[in-house]
């Protein structure tokens, strides 16, 4: 269907789910549409775009003409899902860009297949219950290795933002991994001095709550321990990992 200029609904959530061009990934689309117009339709669920958010604001701001398809969903979850599987399906995104893409999809795939285990499965239940086969689902929709699955995520997780900048940009998956493996192998075997007067600290502490729970009432007894433990914990985990490196004087 051609409409002129036509106003359609745009959800930030269903836009969000879809990587933002990069400058000139953008530049050549703005290009591509001012010059031969925009070839593919903008995909509407209600009047809501699920597919062609770029094009549309660019066909906007040329003043272009574009085609609307139309498409039904039974919910929010399932419009999610088929926007994710197809960028999926797009052959201009990188590896890590599928990846990425995939793993919105994890939490999505596993409410939907615990809603089918306890509805009785319906026609074909998916089952990735455990955290091992909803990995290797995901990699297989990506069309990766499970073990890219994994560097992508710990690289979302515990990469800064420029690790992620670097992932987004086309950099290897497997290099800006290393650079993030190594920040967390460094900060991990950082060494942490300790002082004398601390581990003095910490004991007093531990003294100070063994004599209020020995005053206490049993009400108070409960509260006390669960302190106690954690303090207790705190100074035993300092003192074994880092016995050696405490500095006395």
């Amino acid at each position: 269907m051609d409409r002129e200029l036509q106003t359609l609904k745009i959800d930030p959530e269903f836009e969000n789910l879809i990587p933002r061009l990069t400058d000139e990934e953008y530049e050549l689309l703005h290009a591509s549409v001012d010059q031969d117009g925009c070839i593919d339709p903008i995909i509407v669920w209600d009047n809501c775009i699920i597919d062609g958010h770029n094009r549309y604001h660019i066909c906007r701001l040329l003043k272009k003409p574009f085609n609307i398809s139309s498409i039904e969903f039974r919910s929010r979850d399932e419009a999610k899902i088929w926007i994710l599987r197809h960028q999926l399906g797009k052959r201009n995104v990188t590896d890590a860009q599928r990846i990425e893409v995939a793993l919105k999809l994890k939490p999505l795939i596993a409410e939907r297949a615990k809603a089918n285990q306890s509805a009785g499965g319906g026609a074909v239940p998916i089952k990735i219950s455990n955290p091992i086969d909803t990995r290797k689902e995901l990699a297989k929709m990506a069309g990766v290795s499970p073990a890219q699955i994994s560097k992508v995520e710990q690289i979302l997780n515990a990469g800064d933002d420029e690790d992620r900048s670097r992932l987004r940009s086309g950099e290897s998956i497997n290099s800006v991994h290393n650079t993030v493996k190594a920040k967390i192998e460094n900060l991990e075997n950082k060494v942490i001095p300790i002082t004398k007067k601390q581990v003095d600290r910490l004991l007093k502490e531990v003294c100070t709550k063994i004599e209020k729970i020995s005053l206490a009432s049993e009400e108070i007894v409960c509260a006390c321990e669960t302190e106690l433990r954690d303090i207790a914990s705190k100074l035993t985990e300092i003192l074994e990992r880092k016995k050696d490196e405490i500095i006395y004087g």
